[in-house]
């Protein structure tokens, strides 16, 4: 057995109100990892604090995170104001993280030796600190810059190493990244729509729907096809459908997926009456339109009521939907209208500075 003394301490970024979903992953797909935080960080930060001991290429694989991170120093109360700085100087002054070979760090091309450099980027969250970010920026570049002895800098952009400083109320967390934006991005989104569903939150989506090998799994408003895309990387499937009333949609799912996650099927229709058999379909995930760039409220009433009769119709007993949307009370409506079909469970989520929830629906 593993001892746990080895193991490293990471920071998954999520956004904000899926931490809950990610450990949910990381637990699942990293053996032996144990979770730290919760009870001590603010609710909804975006962060998820894991200890493992495996290799950290292995995180890579996580769909439901934005970043990994291996967290170097952690400061769980710092003095309130300026106070505080001086107590984060001093303490990453004894930290030799930068004089040692982490992952994460790309090589220099140059021929001529060079001072390798790193990048601080600092996010604060929760009660305003009396000292802006640039000055909670400065205070580390200093010291990482002199516990180093004067052997690495700091840069404005593209350091070697890129060095994330959050500060989540009184609890400091500095840590190094160790994945690229492609994390993030996917470098299957060749074609996107507008209102596209950022792929960590299609994959939250899914996870929530518990997959499983003989789903028959159906995303009736699949836009791009980024929810059908994560389910068919995140396990097997007996069959992936997807519909949309948007020919160009279609278009832009079909090019996205490519030739991969058979079998598949993508529909010209409307959601409010997909052409499936009843009970046909075992697990449901969509992004409802918000009525905000796609659609308005008057549109969305008639609808939601409409594609969530539809739904439960395809619907097998048993099955699962999994909806996202920021019309919280039509959905809690347009679901309590429906018989057979209850909400079991919500989750709170910030897309960019639109607050919106998703819903995990059971047929019974």
């Amino acid at each position: 057995m593993r001892s746990r003394s080895r193991d490293n301490l990471y920071l998954a970024q999520t956004m904000p109100g899926l931490e809950q979903v990610s450990w949910l992953e990381i637990h699942r797909r990293l053996e032996g990892t144990s979770l730290e935080g919760f009870k001590t960080l603010p609710k909804r930060n975006g962060v998820v604090l894991f200890r493992y001991g495996g290799e950290p290429e292995d995180l890579m694989k996580l769909r439901t995170t934005e970043d990994v991170f291996m967290v170097v120093e952690r400061i769980p109360q710092i003095a309130w104001g300026y106070e505080g700085l001086s107590q984060i100087y001093e303490t990453l002054l004894r930290n030799r993280f930068l004089s040692a070979s982490l992952p994460g760090q790309r090589k220099g091309t140059q021929a001529r030796p060079r001072r390798p450099t790193f990048r601080v980027v600092t996010r604060m969250v929760g009660k305003s600190q009396p000292y802006r970010r640039k000055d909670l920026q400065q205070s580390v570049e200093r010291a990482l810059v002199k516990s180093s002895g004067g052997r690495w800098r700091a840069a404005e952009e593209d350091g070697d190493l890129e060095i994330w400083v959050n500060l989540i109320g009184l609890d400091l967390i500095c840590a190094l990244r160790l994945s690229d934006a492609s994390m993030r991005h996917r470098s299957y989104k060749e074609m996107h729509i507008e209102a596209s569903l950022r792929p960590s939150v299609a994959a939250a989506m899914v996870w929530l729907t518990g997959p499983e090998d003989d789903d028959v799994f159906l995303d009736p408003m699949c836009g791009a096809g980024t929810v059908l895309i994560e389910r068919g990387s995140i396990a097997r499937h007996r069959l992936l459908v997807g519909a949309d009333n948007n020919p160009e949609a279609l278009a832009a799912a079909a090019a996205n997926i490519g030739p991969r996650h058979k079998p598949r099927q993508l529909l010209w229709s409307n959601a409010r009456r997909l052409p499936l058999r009843d009970g046909s379909v075992s697990k449901i995930a969509t992004n409802l339109p918000f009525g905000k760039r796609i659609g308005t409220h008057r549109g969305n009433v008639s609808l939601y009521r409409d594609a969530f009769f539809e739904m439960r119709r395809v619907l097998a007993p048993r099955g699962r939907i999994v909806v996202l949307s920021s019309e919280v009370e039509l959905v809690n409506a347009s679901v309590d209208a429906v018989d057979g079909l209850r909400i079991v469970k919500g989750y709170g989520v910030e897309l960019l500075g639109t607050f919106a929830r998703l819903f995990v629906i059971e047929r019974g």
